[in-house]
């Protein structure tokens, strides 16, 4: 495995055409989603993205890509990032964070959204901040194909206990709900798939007790 620390093998994969991740992990504790409502701060929700690569950069690429990581490199919280080689071709894989926030200014690209959705209740969802235009229209004036994916499936690890969950459309212990209601017991996964998340952002409503 090769590892590379710059944000230039990032961007191949998460934003080269409209890219949307093969797969995209979000670990978020229950107690950080409440905390953002009242204004405490929230912290972060760890991520974990895995995109296929169609092979090699070469050196016109590579240099289109390093052009615009002076511009990224403020916007995200990236801990590692890695190659993997695998029968069908490399993968990138990539760790970091993003805020949780009810904050309707939020500037990250990319962030958990949360808002009052009843007495009681929070509504989560993967959301774009302010930084994700100029994000999007900085990459288009290197190279049009450069476009990153406002929205993308993914699989929520959410942590806490004595919540109640609600969610549409989620499949949980491998099996497909339309509508999901249950308790969160220490950990549930929410996986969120297919075509309606990738034209808005995947979510859930959960309990503040």
């Amino acid at each position: 495995m090769q590892k590379y620390l710059t944000l230039s093998t990032l961007l191949l994969g998460m934003l080269v055409a409209g890219c949307n991740s093969d797969s995209l992990e979000i670990n978020v504790n229950a107690a950080n989603i409440v905390s953002s409502l009242d204004g405490s701060p929230a912290g972060q929700a760890d991520f974990e993205a895995e995109f296929s690569l169609l092979g090699e950069l070469d050196d016109e690429q590579r240099a289109q890509l390093d052009a615009i990581v002076s511009a990224v490199e403020s916007m995200m919280d990236i801990d590692s990032v890695e190659i993997e080689s695998g029968d069908f071709g490399p993968s990138l894989l990539i760790e970091g964070s993003i805020p949780i926030s009810n904050d309707p200014n939020e500037r990250s690209p990319w962030y958990l959204k949360t808002s009052q959705f009843d007495d009681g209740l929070i509504q989560v969802e993967l959301a774009t901040g302010q930084n994700f235009e100029p994000l999007k229209s900085q990459m288009e004036d290197i190279n049009f194909m450069l476009t990153p994916a406002a929205y993308h499936s993914v699989k929520y690890k959410l942590k806490g206990s004595r919540a109640l969950v609600m969610a549409p459309a989620v499949e949980v212990d491998g099996v497909t709900h339309l509508f999901y209601r249950g308790a969160l017991d220490k950990r549930l996964i929410l996986n969120f798939n297919g075509g309606p998340f990738e034209q808005t952002g995947a979510g859930f409503v959960m309990s503040t007790e």
